[in-house]
C-alpha cells in the first residue's frame, strides 16, 4: 500500500511539471490549429503574446497565472478563484468540465474563448489540443488520470505476483511430503526378502528383523525305541548270571 503511494505521488509530481502549449482542432475551419494564447485578462485565439500552459493541482495556469472558465477564460488573481478537476485526457485535449470551447466573433476579424451557450452566433466550437515542450505526446507526457492508472495496475500486479509464488511454494512443499512417504515405502517393500520354501510354496517373512537360527528337533521316534530295547537286553544278561 504504501508502495502504492508513492508511484502515484510521483506520477502526479511528473505530470504537474510538464508545460504545453494549446491549439484549436476544427478541421476544415479557418481556426484549424490556431494557438490559443492569453492576452493577460482572458483567453484568446491567435494574440500576440506566446502563452505557456501547466496543469498544476488539477487547475490550468497561463503563463503561471491561474484562469477561471465560466462565460468565457479568464485570467484571475488569485489560485483560489481558479477553475478545478482541469486534465489533459488521453487524446491530449484539455479537459474543463461544464465548458465548451468555443470560437466566438468579436467584430474585429477575430475571435474570442467562451462557452457555446454564451455565443449568440457564428461560433465554432473546437478541441484544445495541447502540444507538449519538445514534441512529447501523451505516451511521453502523461494525464495525471492516466499516470495514476498506469502506478496502481503495476503495484496490484506486484503484488499479484509476490501473493502467486508464495503459493506455488507452499503446494510444492504439500506434494513434496506424499513422495517421500511413497519412496520410503517403496524402499521397505524393495527389502523385503524370501525366507523360506516349504511344499513348493515361497514364503515372505513376516518381520523384517534378522533370521533366527532353527531350533533342534526332537530324536526321531525310531530312535528312541532302540535305545529302550538295549537297556532291556543289559538288564536281562545280568539277571541270568545271577542265578548262576
Amino acid at each position: 500500500m504504501q508502495f502504492s503511494a508513492v508511484l502515484l505521488a510521483a506520477a502526479a509530481g511528473l505530470v504537474s511539471a510538464q508545460k504545453f502549449s494549446l491549439v484549436a482542432i476544427r478541421s476544415g475551419s479557418d481556426i484549424q490549429n490556431d494557438a490559443i494564447t492569453s492576452d493577460g485578462k482572458s483567453l484568446v485565439l491567435n494574440g500576440n503574446t506566446p502563452t505557456t500552459y501547466e496543469v498544476i493541482g488539477r487547475s490550468l495556469y497561463a503563463n503561471g497565472k491561474p484562469v477561471q472558465f465560466g462565460d468565457n477564460a479568464t485570467i484571475v488573481a488569485t489560485d483560489g478563484q481558479a477553475s478545478k478537476d482541469i486534465i489533459v485526457n488521453g487524446d491530449n485535449h484539455l479537459y474543463v468540465p461544464n465548458f465548451d470551447f468555443t470560437a466566438c466573433p468579436n467584430g474585429k476579424n477575430g475571435y474570442d474563448i467562451v462557452n457555446n451557450q454564451f455565443c449568440k452566433s457564428g461560433g465554432l466550437g473546437f478541441a484544445a489540443r495541447a502540444v507538449f515542450e519538445g514534441g512529447s505526446s501523451s505516451a511521453a507526457a502523461p494525464t495525471s488520470s492516466s499516470a495514476a492508472s498506469h502506478a496502481a495496475s503495476s503495484a496490484a500486479a506486484s503484488a499479484s505476483h509476490a501473493a502467486s509464488s508464495a503459493a506455488a511454494s507452499k503446494a510444492s512443499s504439500a506434494v513434496a511430503a506424499p513422495k517421500s512417504e511413497a519412496a520410503a515405502g517403496a524402499h521397505a517393500t524393495a527389502g523385503a526378502i524370501v525366507s523360506q520354501i516349504n511344499d513348493g510354496q515361497i514364503q515372505a517373512p513376516h518381520s523384517t528383523g534378522p533370521a533366527q537360527a532353527p531350533k533342534a528337533s526332537a530324536p526321531p521316534a525310531q530312535a528312541n525305541g532302540a535305545a529302550t530295547l538295549g537297556v532291556s537286553a543289559v538288564a536281562g544278561a545280568v539277571a541270568v548270571a545271577m542265578l548262576f
